[in-house]
């Protein structure tokens, strides 16, 4: 019996740089990728897989659900500028 290869292709890669809106200075602020994970919480239940953004003035890490790329996290400056200007 063979066993499929399976992998996983994400949007993109630890190291990378994405970008948030910070809604109350209505700013877009970039953060780096440090980690890709699926996680579960403390009662055992998926909350799937999630990119964790380190912003390195501020010195938080935020986990972002993977499916919400696009609504509160972006690839590039120009996702997230439009998704500002659309919410003004």
């Amino acid at each position: 019996m063979r066993v499929a290869d399976f992998t996983m292709r994400f949007p993109c890669s630890v190291g990378d740089t994405a970008y948030t809106i910070d809604k109350t200075k209505h700013k877009i602020q970039p953060k780096t990728v440090v980690e890709i994970s699926w996680k579960k919480n403390s009662y055992g239940q998926d909350l799937g897989w999630g990119v964790y953004l380190y912003c390195g003035g501020y010195g938080v890490i935020n986990r972002y659900k993977l499916n919400s790329l696009g609504k509160s996290w972006f690839l590039t400056e120009e996702e997230a500028q439009q998704v500002l200007e659309a919410r003004k």
